[in-house]
């Protein structure tokens, strides 16, 4: 394990990657068991509409509708039944979002994700011995999860000092580390997409792995390694396949060196599709 710039941003990556739409069409072949369950109804959106009961309740309607009516609802979507929880959690109601983390961890009983998540909202009710419990437990079952692994370090050592985003920004690193995390990055991409090379080819995007290496120097740093897993991971041209949201680079960027906008490139153009906060400076 590369204890290095990149050692857990590979995993928050792969993590944040959109499958569906490569799913429903690998290699230009429909699959028609991910179509039957996607005609099925949305369990979270049925949850949504009962929104005036109790979590615990919703909970509760979850478990009796798998019962009664599996074949009508998509009981599969963990991730959609994850970000409902974490929509409560980040909208200060932990234990509701506790709840629900809760209930996939129990339908979702081999999901590494799953105990990751309960052991987050353990965390921050403040009962730390249930959130290393869980947090252990999701990385026994997945090594690669290094969030949990730095929870675990964070709940075991809590005065150790920790860098900041911006301070990580700025952070060099090894070129042995850096080049080590792309090419951990680049398998990882090969091993989790499940239609990589649809809109380009292994040769290609090994190219773009091995130009970046090169480009990497004894000043490289951190903030400057991102891009270039960006340009690795945009090699794909895979429309579902990301880095996620801005949030990240917004906190780590430097206040002069911050334009956040969000673009797509398209043919050779660059298309801004949300100027975000910075709509008055583009003509």
């Amino acid at each position: 394990m590369n204890i290095s710039s990149q050692r857990w941003l590979y995993l928050l990556i792969i993590a944040s990657f959109y499958w569906s739409g490569c799913k429903a069409q690998h290699n230009g072949v429909e699959d028609a068991e991910h179509m039957q369950e996607a005609n099925k109804r949305s369990i979270v959106s049925t949850l949504k509409e009962h929104a005036h009961l109790s979590v615990s309740d919703q909970a509760d309607l979850y478990r009796q509708l798998k019962k009664d009516s599996r074949d009508g609802y998509d009981f599969e979507n963990e991730d959609e039944l994850t970000m409902y929880g974490y929509g409560m959690l980040w909208n200060d109601r932990p234990s509701d979002a506790f709840i629900i983390f809760q209930l996939i961890a129990e339908q979702f009983p081999q999901s590494s994700n799953a105990y990751d998540s309960l052991g987050e909202a353990y965390y921050v009710l403040g009962n730390k011995e249930k959130a290393l419990e869980n947090y252990q437990k999701s990385l026994d079952m997945n090594p690669d999860n290094y969030n949990a692994e730095d929870y675990i370090d964070l709940i075991n050592h809590p005065d150790k000092k920790r860098l900041t985003p911006a301070e990580r920004f700025s952070e060099v690193y090894t070129v042995e580390a850096y080049r080590a995390d792309l090419d951990d990055l680049a398998h990882k991409l090969k091993k989790t997409h499940p239609a990589i090379f649809k809109f380009t080819s292994e040769a290609a995007f090994r190219q773009i792995v091995e130009k970046n290496k090169q480009l990497i120097n004894k000043e490289t740093t951190y903030g400057m390694f991102r891009w270039y897993c960006n340009e690795v991971i945009a090699s794909v041209n895979c429309s579902h396949t990301d880095m996620g949201d801005f949030y990240l680079e917004n906190e780590m960027l430097p206040m002069s060196l911050r334009f956040p906008v969000q673009t797509h490139w398209v043919d050779d153009n660059l298309y801004v599709v949300d100027p975000l906060s910075n709509g008055h400076a583009l003509a």
